[in-house]
């Protein structure tokens, strides 16, 4: 009995979506971390990796905005590398 690729795919195909996905996932996260033009810029983990930080602060972001740019400085990460921080502040 010979197996082929396509009949194991069809077999597994959900193990191999959920694969496929965290795979994805798994790139996209380190890219953005360590291989993206902004990542050199300062900041915690999850901000520098996903858009959904702010969702956790419900309408207190603001607070945690404060709190990023005492502890990072003048540009910290926020959102998955907005240049929003850069506009805020007169760099001149």
């Amino acid at each position: 009995m010979a197996f082929s690729v396509v009949a194991l795919a069809i077999q597994y195909k959900v193990q191999l979506l959920a694969a496929l996905t965290l795979g994805y996932i798994a790139a996209l996260c380190i890219y953005r971390r360590f291989l993206h033009p902004l990542a050199q810029i300062p900041g915690p983990f999850l901000p520098a990796v996903t858009k959904l930080y702010q969702s956790a602060y419900n309408g207190r972001y603001y607070m945690q905005v404060a709190r990023l740019h005492e502890k990072y400085g003048l540009l910290p990460k926020q959102e998955g590398f907005p240049l929003r921080s850069i506009l805020r502040f007169d760099l001149a």
